[in-house]
Formats: C-alpha cells, structure tokens, sequence
C-alpha cells in the first residue's frame, strides 16, 4: 500500500535545520573566544575583541534563530495545513541567502577582513569597507522579505481552503510578516549610513544620515520587534506545534492562544522605549516603555499558562519536551529580568553594564535556544521516520545546557548590579573572578552545544538501515572466513 507523501520538503527542512545547528554550535564558540580574551589578557587584540561582540549576537541571530524558524515554519506550516509551502524555490533561496549572510558574519570576525566593531564600544563604528558585516546584513534582510512573503502567501492560501488556518499558523504568518516589516524599519537607517560611507557623500556623513535621536527610534523599535516578533512569536507558535505532538493531545485552550498573541503585538510595539531610558527623550515615552513593558508580561503569561497547560498530563516526557518546558520556564525568568530592567530607577544603575549581558543571555539561550531545540527535537524524528539517534545523548544535552545558562546569566547579573561596565575587555581586579567564571561557563555552554549538534545532525542524517546492513556484511563476511 503506497504511503502518502508528506505536504512538506524533507530534504529542505533537514537542510536548514541542519545549518542552523551547525551555526549556533559556530556561534557559541566565537562567543566562548570572547570571554576567554577577557579572562586572559594578550588572547585576542582590541579589535577582534569588538568584532567579537558585535559579530556573535549577528551570527546567533541570523544563522540560528532566524534560520531555524524558517525551517521549523517550513515544516509546521504544510503539517497543520495538510498543504506545500507556496514555493519551495522562494524557500530553497531564503535559506542559501541567509547561509551566505551568515558565513559573511563568521568572516567579519575573521582578522584582516575588517569587520565592524560594536557602535556602542569604545572604538569608532568602523563601517569601512563595506565587505562583509553591511553587506551580509542587506543579504540576510532580502532573506527575511522573501520568507514573510512566501509565508503570508502560503497562509492566504490556506485561508482560502475549508480548512479554518490553525492558531500556529496565525503565530506563523505574524511572525513573519511583522518580521519582514520591523527588521526594514533597523534597516533603512544602517544602510543609509553604510551607502554614505561606501561612496563618501559629501555633507551626508554615515554616522549622521539621519539624526541621531530618529536614527535610534528606527533601529530600536526594528530590532526590538523584530526580535519580539518575528522570533518570539514563531518560537510560541513553534511550542503550540510541537507540545501537542510530543503529549499527544490538543492545545488547552485555542482563544487563549489567540487573544494572547494579538494582545502581545498590541503591547510589544509600544515597548521599545524601554531601550532608550538613559536617552533625552520625552518623560511620557519613559513611561509608556515601563508599563507596556509589565503589561508585555502579562500578555505572554496568557500564552505560557496555555503552553504548560497543554504540556501536563499527556504521554511521558521525552527528551523534546525536557527542552520545551524548560525554554517556557526560561522565559518566565527572563521576563522578569527585563521587567525588573525596564523600571526606570533600575535602568539608572543596570543600563549598560554585564547585568544587560545577563539578560540578554537569559533570553537568547534560556528562552529561545531551548525552545527551538525541543521543537528540532520534535521535528527530526518525525521527518526522518526513525527514534533520535541518541537520547541519552539528548538527556545529557539538556542537563549541561541548563546547568552552565544558569551559571553564566547568575555571574552576569552579579558582576552588572555590582557596576561592571558591558562590553569591556580590560577587567578591574575585583570582577576578574566573576569574568573567569562566566568564561568557564561559557566553554561549559559550547560543550553542551556541540553534543546537542552532533546528536540532532546524526538525527536528521544517519541512515540506520544502512549501518544495520552494513554490519550484517561484516559480520557475514567474518563468518566466511
């Protein structure tokens, strides 16, 4: 009896997925060759120290969040929906676009390439040459435009149909189309001033091609929400797939997933102030930053009520929904992080200091790192047909990575609140052991990354059947001699 082809690509989705691991296992280790340049002086120069911090969030963000979203939505999408992505080319070319801005980025950090260095550093924001750290962020936003309207496209599709879209495909579609629009909004203010840098416009400097005040609106209210949503709302809508799978029963609530994504775009774009605290901006834009901030954690609080409430009871936990819950539980710690960081008398003495290192950590690896690996963990055996290649391998993954997140982000938080300044590379002698510790336990993390790595790319990859056979030769082949 012939088996119903999927409604997805599975080479295409075990691709992206598969360069969006190698990327975060990348990533983490440029991130751990930083620290290490704190901890011991002379290990790497000022200026590949800055690329460092400039270049590993870009690197974290582009080729592993951004590009595993895209590979998740390519699965999550057609497998709720019971149809193909609208173009599997738009598809293949939004993963080879963001796979070349990403190994553009790697080489920014590269010395002798002449990557940018951070703009909030002590250093002048060396956008020249062009090639690559400017450059590769105008790839990956072509990227991110292809992929929301490929993804819009694909949901009008389905709404066109019968079928009524699922609650994940409304995550999805937001994601994406919020996504693309936020990330041009960053855009256009960087590449005004790298275009008026590259050709030398006379009286159009690039660090003033805009001013500055309305520059630091667009770029924070982008990457602010295009972080907040085309990230996070994909990652929610990544769990709302992914548990029910795993615990084999329906989400708790569909108006609750609902209600709790439109409240959260409502709030989520009157945040962004909450950037720009230490900034000359009007006391009402201070506030409106604080309170949409705490009302942002009431938003998401609906969502993960509904999430954990799906998630008790059911099957058995495995390894996929161990990172799931645990990357829920993360986010409620982060949220309150950033809560506590939004209040204005708070932000007088956290603003700028390793305490925002700690947060941002908090987020990137305790949130939305684990949740995009319980939703791998999900995806891949469910693609390839076949058990994960090892679970105790998973198990392992999963405990080193939480155990080595929470050290960093608790070392992090301690040496901001105690007055060390971020993104500096020469330590005063009282932080120096908060810094080795973060460092230890940032090689700790890059272990961890690297098993996980290597445990989901053997997942998607390794061919059982072909081992078994191969084995049974060899054994057959003994026997004859």
């Amino acid at each position: 009896m012939p088996v119903d082809k999927p409604p997805y690509n599975e080479k295409t989705v075990l691709r992206i997925l598969t360069w969006a691991v190698s990327f975060f296992v990348i990533g983490t280790f440029i991130g751990v060759i930083g620290r290490i340049g704190i901890s011991v002086p002379g290990f790497i120069d000022n200026i590949t120290f800055y690329r460092i911090v400039t270049h590993h969030p870009l690197i974290l963000v582009v080729g592993w969040a951004s590009l595993a979203v895209m590979g998740i939505v390519h699965y999550s999408i057609p497998k709720i929906s019971g149809k193909p992505i609208y173009s599997e080319i738009t598809g293949s070319a939004t993963m080879w676009l963001t796979i070349t801005s990403t190994i553009m980025l790697i080489m920014g950090v590269i010395p002798g390439l002449n990557g940018s260095t951070a703009r909030y550093s002590a250093l002048p924001p060396l956008f020249h040459p062009f090639f690559p750290t400017m450059l590769s962020l105008c790839i990956a936003l072509t990227a991110v435009i292809f992929y929301g309207g490929n993804i819009l496209k694909t949901f009008l599709t389905i709404a066109e149909g019968d079928k009524p879209p699922h609650t994940s495909a409304w995550y999805f579609v937001m994601s994406a189309v919020l996504g693309t629009l936020f990330l041009g909004m960053a855009g256009v203010p960087l590449l005004l001033q790298s275009l008026a840098g590259l050709f030398q416009v006379d009286g159009l400097d690039y660090v003033y091609a805009l001013d500055p005040l309305v520059n630091k609106h667009l770029i924070w209210w982008g990457l602010h929400s295009y972080v907040n949503q085309m990230i996070n709302i994909g990652v929610l809508g990544m769990c709302y797939v992914a548990i029910p799978i795993n615990v084999k029963k329906g989400i708790y609530s569909e108006k609750g997933a609902t209600w709790g994504l439109f409240l959260y775009i409502i709030v989520n774009n009157m945040a962004y102030f909450h950037h720009m605290m230490m900034d000359p901006i009007p006391m009402w834009q201070k506030v409106v930053g604080q309170v949409s901030t705490w009302f942002l954690g009431l938003t998401t609080a609906l969502s993960l009520f509904n999430l954990l409430k799906t998630a008790s009871g059911g099957e058995k936990w495995g390894v996929a929904m161990k990172f799931l819950v645990g990357g829920l539980i993360g986010f409620i710690v982060e949220g309150c992080i950033g809560i506590f960081h939004s209040t204005l008398v708070v932000n007088l003495f956290a603003h700028n200091t390793q305490a925002i290192l700690g947060y941002i950590h908090a987020t990137f690896y305790s949130y939305i790192s684990m949740c995009l690996l319980g939703t791998i963990y999900t995806i891949i055996p469910d693609v390839r047909g076949v058990p994960l290649y090892s679970e105790k391998l998973g198990t392992i993954h999963f405990w080193t990575a939480i155990f080595n997140m929470t050290g960093m982000v608790a070392v992090l938080l301690l040496a901001g609140y105690s007055g060390m300044p971020r993104n500096v590379q020469v330590v005063e002698p009282y932080f120096q052991p908060h810094m080795a510790a973060a460092t230890a336990f940032g090689i700790g993390l890059w272990v961890s990354t690297a098993i996980g790595g290597y445990n989901l790319i053997m997942s998607a990859w390794y061919c059982p059947e072909k081992r078994a056979a191969k084995e049974a030769a060899l054994a057959g082949s003994a026997a004859a001699h």
